[in-house]
C-alpha cells in the first residue's frame, strides 16, 4: 500500500485538488476509513485550516488541533500530539483536527515544526493522510507535499478542467514533488 521509491513507504500522503468542490475531503476521509478497516493505524490530518471539514465528517471537536501545535513554542513532542489527536468511530482511524483558524497559516507551515511533527507521527501511525486546501488557490498543499512522500490529486469528472489539472501537475513538477496518483471522483461511465 502506497509504496514509494525503492519500496519504502512515503512519510505521509497529501490529498489535494485543483479547485474547490472536487470532493477531496470526502475522498481522503473514505480512504482513511478503508485503511482502518484493513487494520492499519491511520492518522488523518485536516490541514485545510481555512475550511476544515474532517471534524464534521468524523463528528469530533475542532476546538484544538493542528494550528495549536504549529503555534506552540515548546519543542515538538509525542505528548503534545497525544493531547490533540482524537479517536474516531472507525477502529484504527484517528484525526488531528485543523484547530482554530489563524492568519497566515502558510507561514507557520514553513516554520519547520510541521516536518518535526510528521517525523514524530511516522513512529506512531502506519499511514498518515493529509487533507489540504485546493492547490490553485492556496499554496499549502505545495508546502506539505515537499515534506510528505507525495501527493494524491483528486479530480472531479465534468468539473475539473484539463487546464487546471495540467497547471497543478506543472507546479508540482517545478517543486520536485511526486504525484503518486490521481483519483477521478464522481465519474459516470
Amino acid at each position: 500500500l502506497f509504496t514509494g521509491q525503492g519500496g519504502a513507504r512515503p512519510l505521509a500522503l497529501v490529498f489535494t485538488s485543483a479547485g474547490p468542490g472536487e470532493g477531496k475531503s470526502t475522498v481522503v476521509s473514505n480512504m482513511a476509513a478503508a485503511l482502518g478497516e484493513i487494520h492499519q493505524r491511520v492518522l488523518l490530518i485536516d490541514a485545510d485550516t481555512r475550511k476544515p471539514r474532517q471534524h464534521d465528517i468524523y463528528g469530533v471537536s475542532n476546538e484544538k488541533g493542528l494550528t495549536n501545535l504549529l503555534l506552540d513554542h515548546r519543542e515538538p513532542s509525542e505528548e503534545q500530539l497525544e493531547e490533540m489527536i482524537l479517536p474516531t468511530q472507525v477502529p484504527g482511524v484517528y484525526i488531528l483536527p485543523a484547530g482554530p483558524s489563524v492568519a497566515s497559516v502558510t507561514n507557520i507551515l514553513y516554520s519547520g515544526r510541521m516536518e518535526q511533527y510528521l517525523q514524530l507521527l511516522s513512529g506512531m501511525f502506519e499511514v498518515i493522510l493529509i487533507d489540504t486546501p485546493p492547490m490553485l488557490q492556496i499554496p499549502d498543499a505545495r508546502v506539505l507535499g515537499r515534506m510528505a512522500g507525495g501527493i494524491m490529486l483528486v479530480l472531479r469528472a465534468s468539473k475539473t478542467t484539463r487546464d487546471a489539472a495540467s497547471a497543478v501537475r506543472q507546479r508540482l513538477q517545478e517543486d520536485g514533488t511526486r504525484i503518486l496518483g490521481t483519483i477521478l471522483n464522481d465519474w459516470n461511465p
